[in-house]
């Protein structure tokens, strides 16, 4: 069931599983949306989505667009409205998709691009739904292929990358093919509403590689056609993992029973780093508030925080 409303020069539908879902939330959406209403054009096929889709509530609602300049920035201001409720907003194409800090992202066709809101009851725990998320995706990914390894890996904190192993004994190759960003804002009952914007090169192989042409370079063409990867795909098998996997953490208010499979699945593994100060260490995991634990070389164990003014977020790491 559907509506369909513009926001400025973008032109957004609202689709649900069913229409009272829909008609929910019409009732809460701001007159700013309501307003303009109008048609779209995205090539996003919710059928195919909803058809997957197994959520008791994340990902049940979703406007989608052809085309609009940030997610992030539509999602953001409505976070006291649709607080309880889940919302999600799906591009075929970004101009000025939010990258950490102050960097602009321009996300072309065959990227999965979208915001979505979430409650964490605690905050210490904001900074692991980023973790979160991006674990959750790698298990979208191998929930599509089965049990085949396509080299999907996080990095600390929001990447994720595809690592590919040396054919000559030297560094693996790794090539970015997603990022996640998240923002948060405390309710008036001192739990916080996230917003998560995630990009995913499902079917896009500019500008690195995407999971389609990975995903057919392991399993062959045959076998890739026959799995239909799809934005959808992946991203109804995404929420369905995802909205598991914050209910257990939010129940047990910690990252604890994540943190094994998130290391294994990252491409940090006894990596070695240049400190600011010019040591060296090796990071052996997360540390207990969520950052990179390490040793150094004399033996101490510390933890590292970045510097925020790097684009890479490994480069300038200090100890704390």
């Amino acid at each position: 069931f559907e509506t369909m409303a513009g926001v400025g020069s973008s032109k957004l539908r609202l689709l649900g599983r069913d229409m009272k879902q829909v008609e929910g939330m019409l009732r809460i959406l701001p007159g700013a949306i309501k307003d303009s209403l109008a048609g779209g054009d995205s090539t996003f096929d919710s059928q195919l989505y909803f058809r997957r889709l197994t959520t008791a509530a994340l990902g049940s609602t979703i406007l989608t667009t052809s085309a609009i300049e940030s997610t992030q920035d539509v999602i953001t201001p409505l976070l006291s409205t649709i607080a309880s409720h889940s919302l999600s907003l799906i591009a075929d194409k970004q101009t000025k998709g939010k990258g950490r800090g102050k960097n602009v992202w321009d996300s072309p066709d065959g990227c999965l691009m979208l915001s979505f809101n979430c409650s964490v009851a605690q905050g210490r725990m904001l900074p692991y739904v980023q973790y979160l998320v991006g674990l959750a995706m790698v298990r979208a990914v191998e929930a599509i292929v089965g049990d085949v390894d396509t080299g999907i890996r996080v990095k600390w904190p929001n990447d994720l990358y595809i690592q590919r192993p040396s054919q000559c004994g030297g560094k693996d190759e790794l090539l970015k093919v997603g990022g996640i960003i998240c923002s948060s804002t405390m309710t008036s009952n001192g739990a916080f509403e996230v917003v998560v914007g995630m990009g995913v090169n499902v079917l896009n192989d500019k500008p690195t590689t995407s999971l389609r042409a990975e995903i057919e370079r392991v399993v062959g063409k045959d076998k890739c056609e026959e799995l239909s990867i799809s934005r959808e795909s992946l991203l109804a098998e995404f929420f369905n993992r995802f909205e598991q996997m914050l209910h257990q953490m939010n129940s047990e208010n910690s990252f604890a029973s994540f943190e094994r499979e998130y290391t294994q699945k990252w491409i940090h593994r006894n990596q070695r780093v240049t400190l600011a100060n010019g040591s060296t260490a090796t990071i052996t995991g997360l540390s207990p508030t969520g950052y990179l634990a390490a040793r150094l070389d004399a033996g101490v164990e510390v933890e590292l925080h970045p510097d925020t003014d790097k684009h890479d977020m490994l480069e300038g790491l200090r100890t704390v």
